[in-house]
């Protein structure tokens, strides 16, 4: 009996250690491979072109503390001011190549790698000025764009306030259109810019904004067309002191990301980073941005800067050199509809506010 049982009892003790390092290897797999997952520490790198305390770089670094916080780590966020990680058509490049994480810089620049975003620089399609730009784009999580800039490889987290609209800064006084006439001025590099600077009588040029400064010292420019917040902290007050705000331009500052980086994120981390992105724009650069764009106007003025008032004649001109922009516009693929559900949004939004 016994020596026909006992090969039973050794079978049913091989069978239940072989059962139970089977389900100790395979438990030690999944907790090595959830260790794995949860210890992958993920690399973010946001570019920008300018310096504290503009908003693009002080907004960068508040992304870096609250998502570094609220990921335990899993992220890290590396800030790179002052074009350290190259230009703005670099960056975009970089983005879609996977080999720059994210970048905030005006979403003017982006026309050229993404003709859909030459919305911004077409007054009266979204919003009255740069702040309900903002709102209102933020308010859908720019998903109408994003439909269509993700096929590019971008993903627009979101949009910062800037100046309330776009001011052009020259050497001498414009009160009328004939005044422009002329005049080199520098502005972004995209068809709109060109309409417009042709349309005032002047010839349009851009080159790195780095060089701004010398180019109005030496004269090989008469003035720009960007911003107070551009202008102030590089001091080009200096060499231009006329400034002109120019009607209807809204725009901002938009936050981009990769797609190539959003997609090898896991799905919570994903939704982690845009969600913080987004509520440090709403919760803290909306006000500081305000601010911060207050005290460029005002430094202006205390350096010697006049600023022009825009009465009814001249608003009237500027009205007939938008005209173009619009049907430059529609000729780009997709931009009929995306104009259309831009502007639905603009008329729910002043409908509530």
């Amino acid at each position: 009996m016994k020596r026909k049982l006992l090969p039973f009892f050794l079978v049913i003790l091989v069978i239940s250690l072989g059962l139970t390092g089977c389900g100790k290897d395979s438990g030690e797999a999944k907790g090595q491979e959830a260790v794995k997952e949860d210890n992958t520490v993920y690399t973010m790198r946001i570019g920008a072109l300018t310096v504290a305390p503009n908003q693009c770089v002080t907004t960068a670094d508040e992304v870096k503390k609250e998502l570094e916080a609220a990921s335990n780590g899993r992220i890290k966020v590396q800030v790179y001011p002052a074009a350290q990680l190259g230009t703005a058509a670099q960056l975009l490049e970089g983005m879609q190549a996977g080999s720059v994480e994210g970048a905030i810089f005006p979403c003017s620049f982006m026309v050229s790698a993404a003709p859909i975003m030459g919305f911004v620089e077409v007054p009266g399609i979204c919003g009255k000025d740069s702040e309900s730009f903002c709102r209102i784009l933020n308010a859908d999580n720019n998903d109408c764009i994003n439909e269509l800039l993700n096929k590019k490889g971008l993903h627009i987290a979101s949009m910062l306030i800037t100046d309330r609209s776009k001011y052009m800064l020259t050497k001498k006084p414009v009160n009328k259109m004939t005044d422009v006439a002329g005049m080199k001025l520098w502005g972004f590099p995209n068809a709109y810019t060109k309409v417009l600077t042709e349309g005032m009588g002047g010839t349009s040029t851009f080159f790195d904004s780095s060089e701004l400064s010398v180019s109005l010292q030496q004269g090989t420019i008469d003035g720009a067309m960007a911003a107070p917040t551009l202008y102030a902290p590089q001091k080009h007050y200096e060499y231009a002191k006329y400034c002109l705000e120019m009607p209807d331009f809204t725009g901002g500052n938009a936050f981009i990301l990769g797609t190539a980086f959003l997609d090898k994120l896991p799905a919570d981390l994903k939704d982690l980073v845009l969600k913080t992105i987004m509520d440090v724009t709403v919760g803290y650069e909306y006000d500081y941005a305000k601010t911060y764009t207050e005290g460029a106007v005002q430094t202006m003025k205390d350096n010697g800067v006049t600023f022009a008032d825009v009465n009814d004649a001249f608003y009237a001109e500027f009205q007939e050199v938008y005209k173009p922009m619009m049907d430059i516009y529609l000729e780009v693929e997709g931009a009929d509809q995306l104009v259309k559900k831009l502007q639905a949004l603009s008329e729910a939004y002043y409908a509530k506010n």
